[in-house]
């Protein structure tokens, strides 16, 4: 047992160490994310490590509570804030016994009305110092890079552990790209195929949901917008014949929801500002005929929130405006998500999801007046800009991010930087560690 650990928790809008008493062997984070009424009772919650169930009276968004226990005895160690309320029965499971708690006066659980988490570990493996680390950037200085370029797309080739990017706009001002590259071992490397799809920028790429190939929909060609869908098989680039397509359109952004099996598109712009969603199975594109879509936008950026089990969407254009609102895609209909509104309008920006710790990512972009953004900002329960900008990226607009084979890195590659008196191409590979 290491005396004197701490542990990190979410409470409120900051960050909380808990201090781990001498009797505790196993801990649990018992927290809430986005509830906007009181829950009713026998609300299940999902567990990792352990199986738990629970009973609620009344709940507040963005509250916590870690809970220890040793043997039969549980308790808890952060006190709930004062506007839950008790009468809460808990039932954990450790290694080979069932531990249940009675009732306990002073303090509640806190759960979310979308997805809920019990996240438990034993105390022993604490180190001195447990908690979410800080990520760290560091400039990666390859021998052979890409062209500088922004407005590319990155995408993780999980079969093959690597990232595939394809095209983007060259500097200074230069035309659009029809280049693949691959970045594997730390390095990157040019495929050349007989065969490519046609040069473009703010072209969107993901996974096959069926065979894991790259799939690259849309953009804007040197005749104009796109909506033609490829598949990169690992050395090959195939155009496929479908009955039906989005239609033509650039700035938009698709994520592989791999729960449903399907890409999810939305959005982006054609002759004006598009709010339509699409699915791509791997065969078929279908429009989802939607009660509640969010405002048309472009620029735009999603991923899937494993927690969560489902595509969220932030930020965005709309026109001259910039837009920090969130937005989740549940079943067919999307629904606001306020908790994760970004701390500023802005569109043209890189985003993550980190699984190992829930932490949502998010790095530059722009708002298209006051020019590029700088820093790297993080969601663990509320928006937090990294404070060590010593090694960070520059301010930058439409960089390509994409997580790394390994599960705690994502890589970003160009941008472009937009000043009063300056636009400047990048052509920096940066590697941002995650590790917990």
């Amino acid at each position: 047992m290491l005396l004197g650990s701490t542990l990190w928790a979410c409470g409120g809008n900051e960050r909380v160490y808990v201090e781990i008493p001498e009797d505790v062997d196993y801990l649990a984070i018992l927290s809430v994310d986005d509830v906007r009424e009181p829950l009713g009772a026998n609300t299940l919650l999902e567990a990792t490590g352990i199986e738990s169930a629970a009973s609620f009276s009344q709940l507040r968004a963005r509250d916590a509570v870690v809970v220890g226990w040793s043997e039969d005895v549980l308790r808890p160690i952060l006190p709930a804030p004062e506007s839950l309320i008790s009468s809460t029965t808990i039932r954990l499971r450790g290694e080979s016994e069932l531990l249940e708690a009675l009732p306990v006066p002073g303090w509640q659980v806190g759960v979310s009305s979308v997805d809920a988490k019990v996240r438990a570990v034993k105390v022993p493996e604490l180190t001195a110092d447990w908690r979410p680390r800080v990520p760290v950037w560091s400039r990666l200085t390859p021998s052979t890079e890409p062209r500088g370029r922004y407005s590319a797309d990155l995408a993780e080739d999980v079969a093959r552990a690597r990232l595939v990017m394809f095209g983007g706009l060259a500097e200074p001002r230069g035309g659009a790209l029809n280049d693949t590259w691959l970045f594997e071992g730390g390095r990157w490397r040019e495929l050349v195929t007989e065969v490519r799809p046609a040069a473009r920028s703010n072209g969107a790429l993901e996974p096959d949901p069926l065979s894991g190939e790259i799939i690259l929909f849309g953009g804007h060609g040197v005749r104009g917008r796109l909506n033609d869908t490829w598949r990169l098989d690992g050395t090959e680039w195939t155009r496929l014949e479908l009955d039906a397509s989005p239609p033509a359109r650039t700035e938009h952004d698709m994520v592989l929801d791999p729960i449903r099996g399907q890409i999810v598109l939305f959005g982006g712009k054609a002759d004006g500002y598009l709010n339509d969603t699409w699915v791509f199975d791997g065969r078929t594109w279908v429009e989802l005929a939607l009660t509640d879509a969010p405002p048309a936008r472009s620029k735009h950026a999603m991923f899937f929130h494993e927690a969560r089990g489902a595509v969220v969407m932030l930020g965005g254009q709309d026109g001259n405006l910039a837009l920090s609102d969130a937005w989740q895609l549940v079943g067919d209909d999307w629904r606001p998500l306020p908790a994760f509104n970004l701390p500023g309008p802005r569109g043209a920006f890189a985003v993550s999801y980190d699984p190992m710790t829930e932490r949502v990512i998010m790095f530059g972009g722009t708002d298209e007046t006051s020019g590029s953004y700088e820093g790297t900002w993080v969601f663990d329960g509320a928006w937090r800009l990294l404070e060590d900008r010593s090694r960070s990226p520059s301010a930058r607009g439409y960089p390509a991010m994409a997580r790394e084979p390994s599960p705690d890195t994502l890589i970003l590659f160009g941008g472009v930087h937009w000043g009063v008196f300056e636009e400047r191409v990048t052509a920096e590979t940066y590697r941002l560690a995650l590790s917990r």
